[in-house]
């Protein structure tokens, strides 16, 4: 035990304990390093599909639209206007108004230039509007005429015919040009013997029937 005592050996084994002179530990054997985990492909996120409108159904091809129904025309219609007539035993310019059911058309025409001489012309006649656009015309006349001991009465026959004229504002518009005959059946008053007519002398017969041309303006409901 004598090497324990001495110094040099004690000084040998401290030098030698230090963690410098410590062995290396002997490497491991090789071991394969461990393999990457490889992450997983991340999907995509599903893209949303196109949003399509739902078609309309289509008609059969053999079936069609059925039309709009219209309602029915009135058989009744309105107007009023004025009248021009070339008959000197009136006054050329008069205003009238009626009443139509269907084709028959009745019609009321007054003088308002009576309070200018006091002579006046009333019509009261009827029309059978043709399809064509020809109406034959039959009515009553009326005309009074002022004289010193009173006013004179005379009643005539009316017979004629119209032709349509041109119409405007969807038919609104419209009117009427022909030819008429007034036939003074009977006369009266302003203090005058009563006269009617008759065939025992020209004067009697041709006196008292009147050839006129007529126009015709007039608004009114369609028809």
């Amino acid at each position: 035990m004598k090497y324990w005592t001495n110094p040099a050996v004690l000084a040998a084994v401290f030098v030698m304990s230090l963690p410098a002179f410590a062995e290396e530990p002997a490497p491991a054997a090789d071991t394969p390093a461990p393999a990457p985990v490889a992450e997983a492909p991340k999907e995509a996120a599903p893209t949303p599909a196109p949003t399509v409108a739902p078609e309309k159904p289509s008609a059969p091809p053999n079936q069609t639209e059925a039309p709009a129904v219209q309602a029915p025309a009135s058989p009744w219609g309105f107007h009023g206007g004025i009248n021009l007539r070339t008959d000197l035993g009136t006054h050329p310019l008069r205003i009238d108004g009626g009443v139509r059911y269907k084709q028959l058309d009745f019609i009321l025409a007054l003088d308002p230039m009576y309070f200018l001489d006091q002579q006046s012309s009333t019509d009261i006649f009827a029309e059978w509007r043709g399809k064509n656009g020809f109406s034959p015309v039959l009515g009553w006349r009326f005309n009074t005429i002022g004289l010193v001991d009173g006013s004179q009465v005379q009643h005539n026959l009316l017979l004629g015919g119209a032709f349509d004229t041109p119409k405007f504002w969807d038919g609104r518009v419209r009117g009427q040009a022909g030819l008429e005959m007034a036939m003074m059946l009977v006369k009266h008053g302003g203090g005058g013997p009563v006269e009617t007519i008759g065939f025992s002398e020209g004067r009697r017969f041709v006196d008292f029937i009147n050839f006129a041309l007529f126009l015709r303006v007039e608004v009114g409901t369609r028809n």
